[in-house]
C-alpha cells in the first residue's frame, strides 16, 4: 500500500520539464530526454507497486537473510586424536570449571580466552570428557553462539540443548521458563563456544535463568578480552603452543606412520615449517594437510621454501577462521589492514 500510494503521490506531484522561451534546440533536446527517462522510471515503479499488490507482499518482505558462516558449527565431541602440548591447560581448566562460584552468584563463569585458530574450543571439547568434570555435573549443554548474537536465538539453543527439541514459541519469558523447569535444582556444565558479544544486558538475561542452577558453571570461549572481562574477573588465558608441540600437530596430519619409520630429513624440514606456524595449532594442522599430498624431500622443501598461506588446503581451513576475527575490527583498523597490504610482504617501514 505504502508503494502504491507513493507511485500515486509521485505520478501527481511529478514536475513537467519544460526548456524556458527563448532556449535553443539543444536545451529542448536534453529536456526531452530527461522527460523520457523519467517518464520510464516512474512506469517502472508503477508495474512494481501494482505488482507488490497482486501478490500481497508485506513491507518486510524479501528481508536481506544473514550470510551463512564459513566456520563450521562445534559441538562437545572432541576429535579422536590426543591434543599436543594441553595436558596443564586442561587439568587447570577442568579445576577451574568445577570451582566455586564468585562474585556474589550462584554459579560459576569461566571465560577462556585466546587468539584465533590457538585452540579453546578443542581444549574445551577435552575438558568436557575429563572424569571429574562428569561426575562433578549432572547435564552437560554445548551451545555454539558465533557471530550472529541474537539473545532470543541463543537462548532457544540453549532450550533446545536442554530440552533434545526444538522450542515452538519465541517468547523470552517462556524460554527462560522452559530453561528453569529442566534445570531447577541440578548442577550443569553449560559451554558457550565462540561468543562475541560484549554487551552486558545481553549477557545478563542470557545467564537470568542459571540462578535456579546453582553450583552450575558457564564456559565461554572467546577470541575478545573484552567479552572476556565482561562475563568474569578470572579469566584463562591460552596461550600458543611451542615449536616441538606445534610440529607433533603438524607431523599427525603429514604423516601416517609411527615417529621411527619417519626420514629425519623430513623431520628437519618439518620442524622448519612448524616454526612458520607461531605455535597456532590451527595453522599447523593446515600446514600438515599441504605436506600430506606427498612424502617426497622434494614436496616438503617447495611448502618450506614457497608461501604457506598460498597453498589452497591451507586457505581453506584457516582464512575462515582469520577473517571473523577481521570482520570485527574496528573501521579504522581495517583501512590500516588494507593500507599495509600495498606494500610488499616482509618490508620494514617506520610508519608507526
Amino acid at each position: 500500500e505504502l508503494l502504491a500510494g507513493d507511485a500515486a503521490v509521485g505520478r501527481a506531484r511529478r514536475p513537467a520539464l519544460a526548456p524556458s522561451r527563448g532556449a535553443g534546440g539543444a536545451v529542448e533536446e536534453i529536456a526531452r530526454r530527461l522527460r523520457g527517462k523519467i517518464d520510464g522510471i516512474w512506469a517502472r515503479y508503477e508495474e512494481i507497486a501494482s505488482d507488490r499488490k497482486k501478490l500481497r507482499l508485506r513491507p518486510d518482505d524479501g528481508a536481506p537473510r544473514p550470510a551463512a558462516s564459513p566456520l563450521v558449527p562445534s559441538s562437545a565431541l572432541p576429535h579422536p586424536e590426543r591434543l599436543h602440548g594441553r595436558q596443564r591447560d586442561i587439568e587447570r581448566v577442568a579445576a577451574l570449571v568445577r570451582g566455586e562460584p564468585d562474585g556474589g552468584r550462584t554459579y560459576a563463569v569461566v571465560p577462556i580466552v585466546g587468539m584465533a585458530g590457538v585452540g579453546k574450543t578443542a581444549l574445551m571439547q577435552h575438558v568436557c570428557g575429563v572424569e571429574a568434570v562428569k561426575s562433578c555435573f549432572e547435564l552437560t549443554h554445548w551451545i555454539w553462539v558465533s557471530q550472529e548474537f541474537d539473545v532470543v536465538n541463543v537462548t532457544r539453543k540453549i532450550v533446545e540443548a536442554v530440552t533434545r527439541s526444538r522450542p515452538e514459541c519465541g517468547e523470552l519469558s517462556t524460554l527462560h521458563e522452559l530453561i528453569v523447569e529442566h534445570l531447577a535444582g541440578k548442577r550443569c556444565l553449560i559451554v558457550l563456544d565462540d561468543v562475541w558479544d560484549d554487551n552486558p544486558s545481553h549477557w545478563n538475561s542470557l545467564t537470568a535463568p542459571s540462578r535456579c542452577a546453582p553450583g552450575s558453571t558457564a564456559a565461554v570461549t572467546t577470541r575478545s578480552n573484552k567479552v572476556a572481562r565482561m562475563v568474569s574477573t578470572k579469566v584463562y588465558h591460552l596461550k600458543c603452543l611451542s615449536d616441538e608441540d606445534c610440529w607433533r600437530v603438524c607431523q599427525r596430519r603429514a604423516l601416517t606412520y609411527s615417529d621411527a619409520n619417519v626420514d629425519q630429513e623430513l623431520v628437519a624440514i618439518g620442524e622448519k615449517i612448524a616454526k612458520k606456524c607461531q605455535g597456532l595449532p590451527l595453522a599447523a594442522e593446515a600446514a600438515g594437510s599441504a605436506l600430506g599430498a606427498s612424502t617426497s624431500w622434494k614436496h616438503w622443501d617447495e611448502v618450506l621454501n614457497n608461501d604457506l598461506w598460498a597453498d589452497n588446503e591451507v586457505k581453506n581451513l584457516v582464512l575462515p577462521v582469520l577473517k571473523v576475527s577481521y570482520d570485527h575490527l574496528f573501521m579504522p583498523l581495517k583501512r590500516s589492514f588494507a593500507f599495509c597490504s600495498l606494500f610488499p610482504k616482509g618490508l620494514t617501514t617506520n610508519f608507526f
